[in-house]
């Protein structure tokens, strides 16, 4: 076939197959950004089944260890109060965590981590302000106390989660390696 008489705007099947690689490549980089980042699965309700499992652990661990050391962080009304914090912060994350990922994807890698600590602490604090004192934190120190606490125990657990999620590759496709 004679290359002169082709159409510029019309590309070869090579062409179209070296794009269409090029795609999946940038949508899979994409994905793993994501899946990383924040995503605990790839399915969206069993993400967040896993995170309210993970924060519930998590805040609970938390005021176990401080009323250990007996320095109570937070004050408490009953069993209800804590899992409705942990369903609101779990919910409030997701939200703005999307959202930032979606539209500040470098402010979080630049931050290192610092904005992700930040956006932490002010949902913690509007937790403690949407249960108006069902669950409490007493002063602005034991919610810094309890946010670095929170965010460390959370990031160990949640690397351990991915880890074993992606490495087995049970949970992420559907069977085994």
């Amino acid at each position: 076939m004679n290359n002169n008489n082709r159409d510029p705007n019309k590309r070869t099947e090579e062409e179209l197959k070296k794009l269409i690689e090029e795609l999946k490549q940038k949508e899979s980089r994409k994905r793993t950004f994501m899946n990383f980042g924040f995503m605990l699965h790839r399915d969206y309700l069993v993400h967040l089944v896993l995170s309210l499992a993970i924060n519930t652990l998590i805040l609970a661990v938390v005021m176990g260890i401080a009323i250990g050391v007996n320095e109570p962080l937070v004050a408490m009304d009953n069993i209800i109060s804590f899992l409705l914090a942990s369903l609101s912060l779990t919910l409030m994350e997701n939200l703005v965590k999307i959202l930032l990922f979606r539209y500040a994807f470098r402010a979080i890698l630049y931050s290192l981590g610092l904005l992700s600590f930040i956006v932490t602490f002010v949902m913690l604090y509007l937790v403690d302000v949407m249960l108006q004192g069902g669950f409490h934190f007493e002063n602005i120190l034991k919610l810094l106390i309890f946010t670095v606490g929170f965010t460390l125990f959370r990031m160990i657990l949640s690397t351990y989660i991915r880890r074993w999620i992606y490495t087995k590759n049970i949970l992420s496709t559907g069977g085994k390696k």
